[in-house]
């Protein structure tokens, strides 16, 4: 009887481990190796914060100032060819952080894009709290916060070729 439950039990246990197992090969086929794994969770920021950048870059760029003081409450404060040269610059940052690493081509701008973006965040965030604007805190040092991690993870955890 004994025997017996032993039998059971390590063949439940071979269950278990090859469940385990056909896991790890549907997660290694769709991630790659644990080292894909940074480059891949590193893209998903670099687009999200491309899209974020793009959408506030062409809204300061091509919107009609009246329009967007509505919506952000700095900009009737400062001349209109800052705000134009800001809604530039955020487009140029979104760009820095995908083509380089897309086309191959100097792809260590995509860290010094992400270094620039840490900067000008920063940057936001002691704008923001020298005008009293608290609310927007937490957003400048999110986008902070990932834009240091992409700069970081392009140099040492998963540099471009």
């Amino acid at each position: 009887m004994v025997s017996y439950n032993c039998t059971i039990v390590r063949q439940k246990f071979q269950e278990i481990i090859d469940k385990r197992s056909k896991l790890m090969n549907i997660t290694q086929t769709w991630v790659g190796s644990t080292s894909r794994l940074p480059n891949v969770v590193l893209w998903i920021v670099q687009v999200f914060l491309a899209i974020i950048f793009l959408v506030a870059g062409f809204a300061m760029t091509f919107q009609p100032l009246n329009t967007l003081a509505n919506t952000i409450n700095w900009v009737s404060d400062i001349p209109a060819g800052m705000v134009r040269c800001i809604g530039i610059s955020e487009i140029l940052a979104a760009i820095g952080l995908i083509v380089p690493a897309i086309i191959g081509i100097w792809p260590q701008l995509t860290a010094f894009a992400a270094s620039g973006v840490a900067f000008v965040m920063a940057s936001a965030s002691i704008f923001h709290f020298m005008r009293g604007e608290f609310f927007a805190l937490p957003m400048t040092i999110v986008l902070t916060g990932l834009a240091a991690f992409v700069e970081y993870g392009r140099w040492k955890l998963a540099p471009l070729q």
